[in-house]
């Protein structure tokens, strides 16, 4: 007897956009999935396979994509790459790999969703109290205590500009990201937040090498805002004071240069210009009076840029070395020969000599003769 297939609905855009009603009874609870196009797969009177299309389609290729199958996400055609990927996902879930997407398939992968937005929703309570600033970029992150929430706290925005002052000292508007709760989640709760090294360091104004030696000296794997802010403050002072003794030494050490070599110290007191000072001024000591006349004659162009003047002093003192060492060369070279000049003249006296002997008729038995062979 054959058995004849039972014919199926098709399914419409329309389909698609027509929500169920909550008070239907269904088994699907996966949102996108909650629309008559996939309640018409529930009941078995349709289903979705090679070659059809539509917003269905589209919404399951994205409910593959969300499972770990890769297809392209914004493909409203259920094509190659769509059937291998559903196949991969029967298999993996112990059904048979059709390739169609039909109830008994759509129940699973319902399941299969939904169980995935559990444990996305558990691990996002878990981190509920670690906020971070949505803008930064991908890097070594801190956990940072900003101390309990006061209550007079009355909206996020009063409470991001809390963390801003207890974190940076200032209100910076960085954009913090607290997921779905508010700041009535952190009202009078000690609070703490994930923050990133590099808009720490940014918003403080401090390297990193500071960083570094203030994050040694940490009392406890998650440092107090007002600690850290003290550790800045600081290093800052300390930082400052460092910066004027190194100005006064430039000013001190310029003060004695020629006045050629003064023109190129630009501004002494510079606190922005003093770390270029210092390199221009080591730079020009490396000169004599002499050197620095000749520099001056091969110059082509005047120039205020401290960083064009650096590197024209290096490149000097560059070709300067190499005659130098050319110069140490040639020198010892010359020292070496020094002596073989009175050598090379009797060489050369002796060969004269030899040749107007081989030339002379000696007398049998001549020493002479013997001699000047021996030789």
């Amino acid at each position: 007897m054959i058995k004849r297939m039972k014919k199926t609905e098709s399914i419409t855009d329309q389909d698609s956009k027509i929500s169920l009603a909550k008070t239907e009874v269904t088994q699907i609870t996966y949102g996108p999935f909650r629309n008559r196009a996939f309640r018409k797969i529930e009941t078995g009177s349709a289903r979705m396979e090679l070659l059809e299309s539509g917003p269905h389609v589209l919404i399951l290729n994205q409910a593959l994509n969300t499972l770990g199958h890769k297809v392209p996400d914004n493909e409203v055609t259920f094509r190659d790459k769509t059937q291998i990927a559903l196949i991969n996902f029967q298999q993996k879930n112990g059904l048979t790999g059709s390739g169609i997407f039909d109830r008994e398939t759509l129940l699973k992968m319902n399941e299969a969703l939904e169980n995935l937005h559990k444990m996305e929703e558990t691990s996002s309570r878990e981190k509920e109290t670690q906020i971070l600033p949505a803008a930064d970029p991908p890097d070594e992150k801190v956990q940072i205590s900003v101390g309990v929430v006061p209550t007079n706290i009355k909206s996020d925005q009063e409470f991001f500009e809390f963390l801003d002052i207890q974190i940076f000292g200032r209100i910076i508007d960085a954009r913090w990201d607290i997921g779905k709760n508010t700041y009535k989640t952190y009202i009078g709760k000690e609070t703490s937040c994930t923050v990133s090294v590099s808009s720490l360091k940014k918003h403080l104004g401090i390297t990193d090498q500071q960083w570094e030696a203030m994050y040694k000296r940490k009392t406890s794997a998650k440092p107090n805002a007002a600690e850290l802010r003290n550790f800045v403050k600081g290093h800052l002072k300390n930082r400052e004071k460092a910066i004027l003794e190194e100005i006064n030494a430039i000013k001190k050490e310029a003060g004695a240069l020629s006045e050629d070599k003064k023109q190129f110290i630009r501004d002494a007191n510079s606190k922005i210009d003093y770390m270029q000072n210092r390199r221009i001024l080591d730079l020009l000591k490396q000169l004599s009076d002499e050197e620095m006349a000749d520099y001056k004659s091969k110059v082509s162009k005047e120039t205020t840029d401290l960083a064009e003047i650096e590197e024209s002093l290096k490149a000097y003192i560059e070709n300067r070395n190499l005659r130098n060492e050319e110069k140490n060369s040639r020198a010892g070279l010359q020292n070496q020969l020094t002596g073989l000049e009175a050598l090379y003249k009797q060489y050369i006296d002796y060969i004269k000599f030899k040749n107007s002997h081989e030339a002379t008729l000696y007398e049998p038995g001549d020493p002479n003769k013997a001699f000047l062979k021996m030789h």
